[in-house]
């Protein structure tokens, strides 16, 4: 009776859960999120991670041999997934060279006055007299802190002009941003601000529905696909992200029950996508399951009474 109410388990996606859920999870026809996934992107802490033998856990205090553990369908964690594009992934941009140029002379930049603000009183001094705001430092387990950090940057330096950021780099003795430099980072803060959104909506406690997925990854595409156009050195950064989020993405697509919860979510229904293959086979999915799923109350009931 518990098995029917578990439907699916997130995880994050590390090589462990991967690993346990592919070979332990319970067959479907769809259930294929797992299998021949060989995704090195996805295993950020591979050298790190301890092996546990979950058939033995499983199997732990079994009485009756003839029973059968399986876990339920594998749902990976879509805000880790996205912060992997954000990171591992984007860093393919790099092999366009003038990106990688202009990419690492600029964060380098960055990360000496992150670094000297954290550690001088008379830069937060500085920052603070100049702009009466202090600036926002990146963290080594969150990639929407680099993304922050930058915004603020970049919201300062619009409001006051970059005559007087420069100043403040100087009284701050770091090396001051040229124009070029500054340029970057808008295109940057401008291309990266969408999948920023999009994770926001995926961690909310009130939007953690598996409708919310496929038209949030939905909305993400066709902004970055919009910002194509106008981009200049920072394109190879949304081919990248592009491209990682199809592959990362691929098996949702394809995903009748998640297509059927956007389609069921009165916030969504069908105005999601254009693609009409993908509500077509949504609609398929839940008229398949009106028809096999039944309810018989008085059969329950009578059950209950005995």
């Amino acid at each position: 009776m518990f098995r029917r109410k578990i439907v699916r388990t997130t995880t994050d996606n590390g090589a462990n859960f991967v690993k346990a859920f592919s070979v332990f999870a319970s067959r479907s026809p769809d259930n294929t999120d797992d299998v021949d996934d060989d995704d090195a992107s996805d295993d950020e802490s591979d050298a790190t991670t301890e092996t546990v033998d979950v058939y033995s856990t499983l199997s732990e205090g079994d009485s009756q041999s003839e029973v059968e553990y399986s876990l339920p369908r594998h749902q990976r964690y879509a805000c880790h997934t996205l912060n992997l594009i954000a990171t591992a992934d984007a860093d393919q941009a790099e092999s366009d060279a003038q990106y990688k140029k202009v990419s690492r002379q600029c964060f380098a930049k960055c990360h000496t006055l992150w670094n000297r603000y954290g550690r001088s009183a008379i830069a937060v001094e500085a920052m603070n007299d100049a702009y009466g705001l202090g600036l926002k430092r990146p963290n080594a387990t969150r990639w929407n802190s680099v993304y922050m950090a930058t915004e603020r940057l970049v919201r300062l330096i619009d409001a006051h002009g970059e005559d007087e950021f420069r100043r403040v780099c100087g009284k701050m003795d770091v090396q001051k941003f040229t124009a070029p430099d500054v340029a970057f980072l808008r295109d940057y803060v401008a291309i990266m601000k969408p999948v920023a959104q999009a994770l926001n909506i995926l961690q909310a406690e009130d939007k953690t529905y598996m409708a919310y997925l496929l038209p949030t990854i939905t909305i993400l595409k066709e902004k970055l696909h919009s910002k194509q156009a106008s981009a200049d050195v920072c394109a190879p950064l949304i081919t990248a992200l592009l491209q990682a989020i199809d592959r990362h993405f691929a098996n949702v697509f394809n995903d009748k029950e998640a297509i059927a919860a956007a389609i069921l979510h009165p916030k969504f229904r069908s105005s999601w996508t254009d693609s009409q293959t993908v509500i077509d086979a949504g609609l398929q999915h839940i008229r398949h399951l009106m028809i096999t799923t039944t309810v018989r109350p008085a059969a329950n009931a009578g059950a209950g009474g005995q």
